[in-house]
């Protein structure tokens, strides 16, 4: 999971995208880990259970002289692709409903609008 997180971070701060404080990091290192474990959890369930069902193409596979990781990558590379779905879906929702919705909700509970007063950024 690192591998996927470490570079992701490194970008982020190379392009000021992330400001360099520790709860900014941590916040963000926070999401990424997560939507990681979420992608490596399901690819795995997913993964075990294409191999019991496709268990004669690996085998077919073995036979044709592929190696066993070749063998198996064969059933494991649509099921790894299909582990990011979730996470594409959370991300464009976000955009779409999630951010839209609570802004709403803030101006029926009547949220006014902020004004800028020197002195509130330091």
């Amino acid at each position: 999971m690192s591998g996927g997180v470490l570079p992701v971070l490194a970008l982020m701060l190379a392009f000021g995208v992330l400001p360099f404080s520790p709860l900014a990091m941590i916040a963000v290192a926070g999401q990424l880990i997560g939507g990681a474990m979420s992608a490596v959890n399901l690819a795995g369930r997913r993964l075990h259970q294409e191999l019991e069902q496709r268990g004669g193409e690996v085998e077919a596979a073995l036979a044709l002289g592929f190696g066993m990781r070749d063998a198996r990558s064969l059933v494991a590379r649509p099921v790894a692709a299909e582990a990011l779905l979730p996470g594409l879906d959370q991300t464009r929702t976000v955009g779409t409903v999630t951010l839209p919705g609570a802004f709403v909700g803030l101006v029926l509970g009547g949220a006014g609008r902020a004004r800028w007063k020197p002195g509130w950024c330091s």
